[in-house]
Parts: structure tokens; C-alpha cells; sequence
């Protein structure tokens, strides 16, 4: 059995050959690593100067290279990420070129940009403040809906559709809620600030961010993905109410699993913090599988407690922690799994962690975890 097979018959509750292992944030855990591969290639690629490109060239090199990048596993996970696209006119007569110790991409029109081998020094949303008031045109803020056609033009998608294509996983795209996309517009203190003092142009904004998704939908169904992840954060109950949370995320969030449904994604919603008061709701949500993060930050949750709560007809995602995953005996994460599968499974239930898996955490750990799951047997 695939392991696409196994994922569509975990979120349909029927039996299987083993339970599925589909760990989240794969692409934050692998970063490193990918950074650090495609550094090195197209440094061995510019050993006698600079690398002409050819568009046909690069879409192999992209598909041999996110092959690569997840073959650091030796026990394969049951949901795959798919790598983004690229037009033709963007990437052909591009120059891959050496500089002392630096490597640059060359883009035809001249502009250039480093290929670093390390991850650099960023700047979150939490750094921003912006409070919006009655002045403020909300529209112009989110900017306007995509134009999908111009988006996928000059074979944009290509690499993503023979990855999808090929590929025996599940594939999955990612995205946040609308609700979660105001962190990045306003920064945490202006999100929470406009959530109080301006109810109904914080209302207006997730509505005009969940237009734009909506119209994006299109856009990502082409790259061919069978499921799409979508992710929650900031709308807990650590951080806003029940109230909030009924008026500000809940419909929006509610369309917007809907559009992508109608569209023939799977879907597989995660929402971050603590569910006190959440689960009512989340149970309503048109998804096939939900994701929890782990017990942590003061609050708990427990992945059994969440499947007598909401039932047996969703899916559940497995919420194993991280740091047992990085540093505990293999005995522990293999108690773990046997523990999390007898309490939220076996059927509907998919084996996976809280939170992405630590930098520090070493493949074979992980594979571990992967083997144990596909050790049990879903009747």
C-alpha cells in the first residue's frame, strides 16, 4: 500500500496496512539541510565558472534535488511537501556565479541574489505595530485578488505537477487561515490592539485576506497537490476568547476549509496553543483531519481526551512531543506511538508530532518514530 493510500483511507476510517506517519513542518525541520545541499551543488556546478541555465535543466535539478533532500529518511513518511514552481522566462538565461567564497543566481534581467549556505538573521511580524482606524483603507492593505491566469503562465507549475505526478505520498501544499494572515499585516500587538479597539475593521481585514485566498485557490490546484495543510495560530485560548474566537477565526476559517474542499483538496487543519473551548467549534469545520500541537506553555492536550470529545468521524492527527522524539530512548517514542494510537486511534489517525521536529533531532530518531507506526496494523 502507498502511502497515499494509507492517508486517504486513514481520513475515511477504513482499514489499512499500517497507520500513517505524516510529521508536521518537515520543510522548517529540513531548512539546514536544504540550505546547505543546494549550496553545495551549485558550488560544484560553478567549478569551472559560472552555470548557464536552461529552464528544462532546472526543473530536473529541482525534482533530483527535493528527492534528495527527503532521502536523509530511510523509513519514508506517508505525506510528502511539494516543492514551488517557476516561470520559463524567470529562470531561463539565468547564471549560477562563484565569487571568492559566494555563490549568486544571475537573473536574465541582471538583478542578482546570494545562495547562502546558512540561515540568515530575519524579522518577524512581532516587530510590527499597525493599528488600523476608520482612515484606513483595508482593501489596499491586503492588496488585490490574484490574477491566476497570469500567475501560471509561462509554465510556472511545472515542477510541482511532475513532482505531484510522481510522487507515491500524499502531496501537500500549506497555508495559513486568513485569521492567522493579520499577524503578518498588523504584527501581534497591532492585531491584538485592532481586535479590541476596532472590531469591525479587523472584521473587514480577515474578510478581504480570506477574498484573496479564496481567489488564490485556482492557483494551487494546478500545481496538482492532493491535500492542502492549513495552519491556525494565535487564535487559542491563551491568547483570545471563546468570543473572539466565534467572531473573528471561526467563519472565516469555516469558508475557507470549504472553498478548498469544493476545489478537491483533502484538508488537514492544524491549530496552535491551548483548545479550551475550541473543540465544539473545531468539530464543526469542513476538514478531513485535524492537528493539535502538544502539551506545553502551561496548558495540555490530550489527544485521547480530544477523541472523546470530538468523536470518532474526523481524523486525528497524533500530537507526539518533539523533544521525547530528539532525546528520549527509542523504547520511549515507541511507547509513545503505541500509547497515542490506543488513545485517538487506530482508525482515523495519522501518527505525527505537535510542533515541528527540533534542529537538533537526528534522522534515524525520527525514523524511529516512522517504524513504529508502520508497525501497527489498522484492521
Amino acid at each position: 500500500m502507498t502511502g497515499k493510500e494509507r492517508m486517504l483511507r486513514a481520513f475515511e476510517g477504513e482499514p489499512i496496512d499500517a497507520v500513517p506517519v505524516a510529521p508536521l513542518y518537515l520543510g522548517i525541520y529540513l531548512r539546514r539541510r536544504s540550505m546547505k545541499l543546494y549550496f553545495d551543488k551549485c558550488w560544484q556546478l560553478t567549478a569551472s565558472g559560472p552555470w548557464k541555465v536552461t529552464y528544462d535543466w532546472w526543473v530536473e535539478f529541482q525534482l533530483a534535488f527535493h528527492r534528495e533532500l527527503y532521502s536523509v529518511f530511510r523509513e519514508a513518511h506517508d505525506w510528502i511537501a511539494v516543492p514551488g514552481g517557476g516561470r520559463r522566462r524567470d529562470v531561463e538565461g539565468s547564471m549560477i556565479v562563484r565569487e571568492g567564497g559566494r555563490l549568486f543566481w544571475q537573473s536574465p534581467n541582471g538583478s542578482r541574489s546570494e545562495i547562502h549556505k546558512y540561515e540568515q538573521p530575519f524579522t518577524s511580524g512581532q516587530d510590527r505595530e499597525v493599528v488600523l482606524t476608520a482612515r484606513d483603507d483595508v482593501r489596499k492593505l491586503c492588496g488585490p485578488p490574484p490574477q491566476v491566469d497570469r500567475l501560471l503562465e509561462d509554465d510556472y507549475a511545472l515542477v510541482p505537477q511532475r513532482f505531484c505526478k510522481e510522487a507515491t505520498q500524499l502531496t501537500a501544499l500549506a497555508m495559513g487561515t486568513a485569521f492567522w494572515h493579520t499577524y503578518a499585516t498588523l504584527g501581534f500587538t497591532g492585531m491584538m490592539r485592532t481586535m479590541v479597539e476596532e472590531p469591525a475593521l479587523f472584521e473587514r481585514l480577515v474578510g478581504a485576506l480570506l477574498e484573496n485566498q479564496v481567489a488564490h485557490i485556482p492557483f494551487w490546484k494546478a500545481f496538482g497537490a492532493d491535500a492542502m495543510f492549513v495552519e491556525e495560530c494565535l487564535s487559542s485560548n491563551d491568547l483570545i476568547s471563546e468570543k473572539q474566537y466565534v467572531r473573528f477565526c471561526f467563519p472565516y476559517t469555516r469558508e475557507l476549509l470549504a472553498e478548498l474542499k469544493r476545489a478537491g483538496f483533502r484538508v488537514v487543519f492544524y491549530i496552535c496553543g491551548d483548545v479550551t473551548g475550541r473543540l465544539r467549534h473545531l468539530a464543526e469545520l469542513p476538514c478531513d483531519a485535524l492537528g493539535f500541537e502538544e502539551s506545553k506553555k502551561g496548558f495540555e492536550i490530550d489527544i485521547g481526551g480530544i477523541r472523546k470529545e470530538i468523536g470518532g468521524k474526523v481524523c486525528l492527527f497524533g500530537n507526539a512531543d518533539v523533544k521525547l522524539i530528539e532525546s528520549g530512548a527509542d523504547a520511549d517514542i515507541c511507547r509513545e506511538v503505541e500509547r497515542q494510537v490506543k488513545a485517538a486511534g487506530p482508525r482515523r489517525y495519522v501518527l505525527s508530532v505537535g510542533s515541528p521536529p527540533t534542529p537538533d533531532t537526528l534522522p534515524a530518531k525520527l525514523d524511529v518514530f516512522t517504524r513504529a507506526g508502520h508497525a501497527v496494523r489498522v484492521e
